[in-house]
């Protein structure tokens, strides 16, 4: 994306709030694209352009180039390499992303977003991010770059914690 990625983590809420995001986007006047998951009944629903899903050829003639590089990848980071290659190769501005993990580890955070947003915590993923609220929303704040600010929902007391990366 030109403009660089507006990057959604957190436990529940982040695929409506990325739809939105990029309808207020579009409705200004960019070349948008919107990657989600999961899918409800077709994998096109988690990547689209300007609204729409992309055609399932078009990501089907992406995959000899993903699988000549010889990595391995899970289903979730295929999906986010095909999103982010189609949505390059379309010329997409901007594109909004709802992370699947939500945290560093995530595979969309292979593009520094340019407005990461943290929509909610709660004890999901325990057993990759941490039990406690303040450790899952430092693993969530993970995927902010340096020097950018981190737009948040407002957190539950528990999930400012006292580690310093979302404090109240």
């Amino acid at each position: 994306a030109k403009k660089g990625p507006v990057t959604l983590a957190g436990t529940n809420g982040k695929g409506s709030t990325a739809a939105m995001t990029e309808s207020i986007l579009r409705a200004g006047g960019l070349r948008t694209g919107l990657y989600t998951s999961p899918h409800l009944s077709r994998f096109t629903e988690r990547i689209k352009i300007d609204g729409q899903e992309v055609e399932g050829d078009r990501l089907a003639a992406l995959l000899p180039r993903i699988d000549a590089i010889g990595v391995p990848l899970t289903y979730f980071e295929l999906a986010t390499v095909l999103g982010f290659l189609v949505f390059a190769e379309l010329g997409v501005e901007v594109m909004v992303a709802a992370s699947g993990l939500g945290s560093r580890l995530d595979a969309t955070t292979t593009c520094p977003p340019v407005a990461p947003a943290i929509h909610s915590i709660h004890r999901d993923q325990a057993e990759l991010l941490g039990k406690p609220l303040p450790d899952i929303a430092h693993a969530h704040a993970g995927m902010s770059t340096p020097c950018r600010p981190v737009y948040c929902a407002t957190l539950v007391p528990a999930a400012r914690g006292n580690r310093g990366s979302l404090g109240a």
